[in-house]
């Protein structure tokens, strides 16, 4: 069957944005039984039911294969009606094969410890998590530009020099890391971590020096904004330390990184540790907070 074209206006009203409509929790949160009765001693209290919450209790408590404490209690109190902190998947109303991530949405093959989380101990399904291509569109000072658009200058309102012609916003900002710090796209974890200690631009420690000012030593101001403009996140381009910020693009945006999520959803995550910490014999109390301790 052919697919129908959707407006702009239909889609939002679908995805829960219009007036009336909603969006509801994936199935892939689940439910979480609170213990009743009187108040229970534990050893140890877990104060919060977010990712960090609840692996520290998958955790402690042995779920993931590790020698569980003997005879421990363990509790994790969340002060919400759900677990998942600032992980959250929705399913848009009558789109029930969609996945609408309302906080953190996917994970890089460059981030070793969440990736075996998902794929070898959890053992998750996952999938692909398209970031760009070259039909992804820019909306720049009031063009709209295809991410192919830029092999072409006459087609980018920013007057580029010669040199930064022809590349989009991020392969100017790694020509711009990489002119600082030569190499800096074959560079080891051990290697950015030499940068970030002993790494200097003419004699002050990089680590001084913010992002912004250190680019503008290998790019033109109209490079560095088309940089700020397409890249889509404010975070990534604010004048923050240096080494921090070349480390952030060269493990998050290099070539070779591919971007991956759960199949049901990022709250997948949360959700599988929670209910392995209480197959365990750990106790979720939700709506519970810390008022005080003594």
């Amino acid at each position: 069957m052919a697919a129908k074209n959707i407006t702009r206006r239909a889609l939002l009203r679908n995805i829960g944005i219009g007036i009336g409509a909603a969006l509801v929790p994936s199935q892939a949160m689940g439910a979480f039984a609170t213990p009743r009765g009187r108040t229970q001693e534990y050893d140890v209290a877990i104060i919060g039911g977010g990712i960090s919450g609840v692996y520290c209790g998958w955790r402690l408590i042995g779920a993931d294969g590790s020698p569980r404490p003997r005879s421990a209690r363990l509790v994790v109190c969340e002060r919400s009606p759900r677990i998942g902190g600032r992980l959250n998947t929705l399913v848009p109303p009558r789109m029930p094969n969609l996945r609408a991530e309302i906080g953190g949405m996917r994970y890089t093959t460059t981030q070793p410890l969440i990736r075996s989380l998902v794929e070898k101990q959890l053992r998750l399904p996952w999938k692909g998590f398209p970031v760009s291509n070259p039909d992804s569109l820019n909306y720049l000072r009031g063009r709209h530009l295809h991410n192919s658009d830029f092999a072409d200058p006459a087609k980018v309102p920013y007057n580029l020099l010669p040199s930064e012609q022809g590349k989009t916003g991020l392969q100017l900002i790694l020509q711009g890391i990489s002119a600082v710090v030569p190499g800096a796209e074959r560079f080891t974890a051990r290697d950015w971590q030499n940068v970030r200690e002993r790494g200097t631009l003419d004699g002050v420690p990089l680590y001084q020096l913010g992002f912004w000012n250190t680019l503008m030593r290998a790019l033109s101001m109209e490079a560095i904004s088309l940089g700020i403009d397409a890249r889509g996140y404010d975070h990534p381009t604010y004048n923050w330390n240096a080494v921090e910020a070349m480390i952030f693009f060269y493990s998050d945006y290099a070539q070779d990184v591919q971007y991956r999520t759960p199949v049901a959803g990022y709250m997948e995550v949360p959700v599988r540790l929670a209910r392995d910490f209480q197959a365990a014999g750990g106790e979720i109390r939700l709506r519970h907070e810390l008022r005080s301790f003594t």
